[in-house]
This record gives C-alpha cells, structure tokens and sequence, in this order.
C-alpha cells in the first residue's frame, strides 16, 4: 500500500511467511467409504490421490478435492492409496492401505451362478441314470411282462 502524507512518501509492505506443507494426514470416516487428506499449509492446496502409484481406477472411488469416496465396497479396489497435497512452496504425501475382505463382486456371483447350475445338472443326470438302470434290472428280473 502505498500512502502520500504531505512531502514524504509512504510504502507500506506486508510480508507473510507461506511454508510448504506439513505434516499430511488421511483419516477414514464413514464406516471406510471415504477418506479425508490434511495438511497443515497456509496457502492454497491442491490434492492429488493415486493408488499404487498409478491414477485411480476409472470406477468404484472418486476423488472429490481432499476427500477420497469409495462407491462400492469390493475388495477389487485394495491397495496402497496415496493423497498428496501440493503449494507453491512444496509438496508432502500420507499413505493408507484399504483391505477389504469381504464385498460383493460381480465375479464371485457369476461364479457362484455357473457352480449352482453345474451342481442342479449333475444332480438331474445321476438320477436320470439311476433310474434307467433301475428300469433295466426291472426288466431282466421280468422277462416275460409285457
């Protein structure tokens, strides 16, 4: 800022100290579907979140600025999560591992399915060829019934 008082002139100047960020925490809230990224930085933050390393999957988890969402409970989304939160100043990371052991995957259903019918098949033809022998020792005990 800049001020005029008579014949001098004034120059104000503010300085703020800005300090890349520290200390980066992820903390899990609503029962392990999101993830929250914090860091303690005085300037604007911007968020990135990986998981091993790569872009997140393009189904399953959104990343919504600092919060992580995880729209499906499937253990196919494990794995080492990364958030990163960058300033001008700098850049710091946290990690957090998601397991989970149990969710319903489209792949367990289809398997599910396909050993259900396998099992109902095999069941029908023993009984098919159980009878049919039953019908032929019935009919060598009875050669003369017509």
């Amino acid at each position: 800022m800049i001020g005029i008082v008579g014949k001098l002139l004034l120059l104000y100047i503010s300085l703020v100290q800005t300090n890349p960020p520290q200390s980066v925490k992820i903390s899990v809230t609503d029962a392990d579907t999101v993830y929250e990224c914090s860091a303690d930085a005085n300037t604007p933050t911007q968020y990135t979140w990986t998981r091993e390393g790569q872009p997140l999957p393009s189904t399953g988890v959104r990343a919504e600025g600092h919060r992580l969402v995880f729209l499906e409970f499937t253990s196919e989304l494990n794995g080492l999560y990364t958030c990163e939160v960058t300033t001008p100043e700098g850049a710091q990371r946290a990690t957090i591992t998601r397991y989970v052991t149990t969710g319903g995957s489209k792949i367990d259903f289809s398997l599910l399915a396909v050993v259900t019918i396998g099992a109902v098949l095999i069941v029908t033809l023993w009984q098919c060829v159980k009878r049919r022998k039953q019908q032929r020792s019935l009919k060598a005990l009875l050669p003369y019934h017509t």
